[in-house]
């Protein structure tokens, strides 16, 4: 009876979460989250002279890091972001840094 009892339990409390999440799929939610950082990258990044993205990788949940390569240094964009039950995305917070490459030795 107790079994009963708890099983009706976490179903209603599923449904009751379910009713404020995105019900998209994670890899669905994943394209949304990469689609909102590109289009936050080519809004606001002003340095085209690299060679454009070198990498996009989730590092938890809703943080996510991207890669940009330039002459001498790395721009690296780190992103917290949240899903919105509707399924939109919000940037929560961009926070920047540089990696120094140093010089190139090309022979």
């Amino acid at each position: 009876m107790n079994f009963k009892l708890i099983l009706v339990t976490v179903i209603s409390c599923f449904t009751c979460h379910s009713a404020y999440a995105c019900q998209q799929s994670n890899l669905a939610q994943s394209k949304n989250k990469i689609d909102a950082i590109l289009n936050d990258i080519m809004k606001n990044y002003g340095f085209v002279g690299g060679g454009g993205i070198s990498g996009i990788k989730q590092l938890a949940t809703n943080t996510y890091i991207i890669s940009l390569p330039q002459e001498e240094r790395v721009d690296h964009f780190t992103y917290e972001l949240k899903t919105k039950p509707n399924c939109n995305v919000v940037i929560l917070k961009k926070t920047e840094s540089t990696e120094s490459q140093g010089p190139r030795n090309i022979k």
